[in-house]
């Protein structure tokens, strides 16, 4: 595993960095623990605010089911689906 034994706030900055590091990963949307959405170019608000991904982090392993579990449970109860900024595509790591 490339990242071992850091906590799970670190994970999810190393993974934004090493992955997404052209995109916007910074912003915590609700509860959802990995948001990516393109860098704000100031044209279109709406379309430069929209994510392109949801994700649930685990630092340790875990079952992929439970994850997404989590993920969608998270995402409902946090009715940030309802927005115009959510994203059709999930991720788990």
């Amino acid at each position: 595993m490339k990242y071992q034994n850091i906590r799970e706030e670190e994970l999810k900055n190393r993974v934004g960095q090493d992955f997404f590091g052209m995109f916007d990963h910074a912003e915590i949307i609700k509860d959802i623990d990995f948001a990516v959405k393109n860098r704000s170019k100031g044209i279109n608000p709406l379309v430069d605010s929209s994510a392109l991904l949801w994700a649930e982090a685990k630092k340790d392993c875990h079952n992929v089911i439970t994850m997404l579990t989590q993920l969608v449970l998270t995402i409902g109860k946090s009715r940030v689906f309802d927005k115009p900024t959510a994203t059709a595509v999930f991720g788990l790591f």
